[in-house]
Formats: C-alpha cells, structure tokens, sequence
C-alpha cells in the first residue's frame, strides 16, 4: 500500500509533447501519471500519441486533454481495481 510520506516523492509535472490526431500537443503529467499511461496504453496496443488521440476525440468540449488523460488514468485504474 501507497504511503502517503510517499507523495512527498513526486516529481513536478513533465512536458512532453505528443502527435495527437496529427497535430504536436504539450501534455503536462507528473512521471508517475506518464508512466501510467504508458503501461495502459501498452495494456491496450497502443502508443501513447493512439491512446492520447482516443481520450482527445472521446473528452468533453472546454475540458483540456490534459485534464481528460488525468481523468481517464484515474478511471482506467479504479477499474483495474474493482475487477480485482
């Protein structure tokens, strides 16, 4: 189980940029949220610009895709968890 001294630990968001539909995007995520999501985008045989493409095309008009990659992470591994 998570501590939470632990969250001490976490990094500053990282800037990475990614090719979402064709077009360069610049997501900001803490290195625990990117390695998340690329362990769910290989769970699901994607890249990381794929999967970043399906949140973008499947999130809410006025909310950023950052906030909608936050938003699916979290959602994503709370069903992981009921599952198990």
């Amino acid at each position: 189980m998570i501590e939470v001294s632990d969250l001490a630990l976490a990094d500053r968001p990282r800037v990475r940029r990614l090719m979402v539909g064709g077009r360069p995007r610049t997501i900001r995520l803490e290195d625990e949220l990117w390695q998340a999501f690329d362990d769910i985008a290989g769970l699901e045989g994607q890249t990381r610009g794929e999967m970043a493409a399906l949140v973008a095309a499947a999130k809410a008009r006025g909310v950023t895709l950052t906030a909608a990659l936050r938003i699916f992470i979290a959602h994503y591994l709370m069903s992981r968890c009921l599952r198990a």
